[in-house]
């Protein structure tokens, strides 16, 4: 990934000095502002810190009241048999039951607790893994960005070799 970073980024700057005219250079600092904003690992690694943040008060939640609600239906037929008698109409029977529920831990031994503690834990390993997905990708820009200011030196570096060599020649010749 990161040759492919760097790759992207000496073809942009060449992209770019082939149209030097029309778009000025980047400077290293607004580079970095752009990685920042739309690297895709930074963005994965922003969103997972929020995940990480919400399942905190996921695991709070336990102390909050518990509400639920039941409802259940049930039909039955019976034969006239079952009751003693012979033959005639089966019985049928319609049950209902519905019902609600209010629960609130009073005392848990701690569980609770513990999985507030883990989950807070867990938030602050994910934002340090944020904050080194950050450092390695403005490292790796930052060099993305010394190695094409180096390549576009030796461009010119090699440009003026050329035209050197051009004069020698036609001295040679003349």
């Amino acid at each position: 990934m990161r040759l492919v970073f760097g790759i992207s980024l000496v073809l942009c700057f060449l992209s770019a000095a082939a149209v030097a005219d029309e778009i000025p250079p980047k400077t290293l600092a607004e580079c970095i502002a752009i990685a920042e904003q739309q690297h895709p690992s930074l963005k994965a690694a922003t969103a997972s810190v929020q995940a990480g943040h919400a399942r905190v008060w996921e695991a709070g939640s336990n102390y909050l009241p518990q509400i639920s609600a039941t409802y259940a239906a049930q039909r039955r037929q019976t034969s006239s048999a079952a009751f003693g008698g012979t033959g005639g109409q089966a019985f049928r029977s319609n049950f209902y039951n519905t019902g609600p529920s209010l629960t609130q831990v009073l005392f848990d031994f701690g569980q609770t607790l513990n999985a507030i503690q883990a989950a807070q834990a867990a938030e602050q390993s994910l934002q340090a893994d944020r904050t080194t997905q950050h450092d390695t990708v403005v490292l790796n820009l930052k060099q993305a960005y010394f190695n094409v200011l180096a390549t576009v030196r030796l461009l010119k570096v090699a440009d003026e070799t050329v035209r050197q060599n051009q004069k020698h020649v036609e001295q040679a010749q003349g």
